[in-house]
């Protein structure tokens, strides 16, 4: 066999290979498809919600922006853990002030900035302020089943990752900060692979001043994964 005929061996090879490789990729286009096509939405969304619910263990980054008369605004910027025993360790700011602190049981440590100490509160629990909780513990945002609307808006994908999005508006009463807010509507991102809630925005309408509104976007990671937070010395 001749030099040119092998190299026209070979490329013929290559051809074949590159066109199994074409087909293969859109046949698995397909069928992502009409898997999308197919999927029960609403048992999608409700099923992830729940399961959130019962989260052993979690970590997350947290955005959140305080509107006041549709002008003034103050930022919250926190990252934060709960172990697997329900104790909690967040770090950031709060409404532009800088915080880090631990909750085990009903104690809690708060970080002196200025003093470089941890002060220890016994029987004392971090807050019971429902704004401040929203942002201390997100998935107490999520303590509802009852909605007015599910909106699913389709796959996405982010990173490299798929993820199912919805719309989501729930029924009024449920929320932890229910006294200063209302008209919560959700965006919420649910894994495709994992089929968990991994990141969601909120927003809701102060009810005494519609001028004055939260939005608050989160992440969530480490789901369920085992791990203990030790008291600080």
């Amino acid at each position: 066999m001749t030099t040119t005929k092998k190299l026209q061996r070979i490329l013929s090879i290559l051809l074949i290979i590159a066109l199994l490789c074409l087909c293969a990729a859109a046949v698995k286009k397909i069928i992502e498809h009409w898997h999308d096509d197919h999927i029960d939405t609403n048992a999608v969304f409700f099923t992830a919600l729940t399961d959130m619910q019962n989260w052993q263990s979690y970590r997350y980054v947290l955005d959140a922006e305080l509107t006041l008369n549709n002008y003034k605004k103050a930022k919250t910027v926190l990252q934060g853990e709960q172990d697997t025993q329900g104790n909690l360790h967040m770090f950031g700011e709060i409404m532009d002030t800088e915080m880090e602190a631990y909750q085990f049981d009903n104690d809690h440590y708060r970080f002196n900035s200025s003093s470089k100490e941890w002060k220890h509160l016994a029987e004392s629990p971090l807050t019971d302020n429902g704004v401040l909780r929203m942002v201390i513990e997100p998935t107490l945002n999520f303590c509802f089943n009852d909605t007015i609307s599910v909106d699913y808006k389709g796959p996405i994908h982010e990173e490299g990752k798929k993820y199912y999005r919805f719309i989501v508006v729930p029924k009024e009463g449920f929320h932890i900060a229910d006294t200063y807010f209302t008209d919560f509507k959700y965006r919420i991102d649910i894994s495709a692979e994992t089929m968990q809630i991994t990141a969601a925005v909120i927003s809701g309408v102060s009810r005494t001043k519609s001028e004055n509104k939260i939005t608050l976007q989160i992440r969530f990671y480490d789901i369920n994964k085992e791990f203990l937070l030790r008291r600080p010395s």
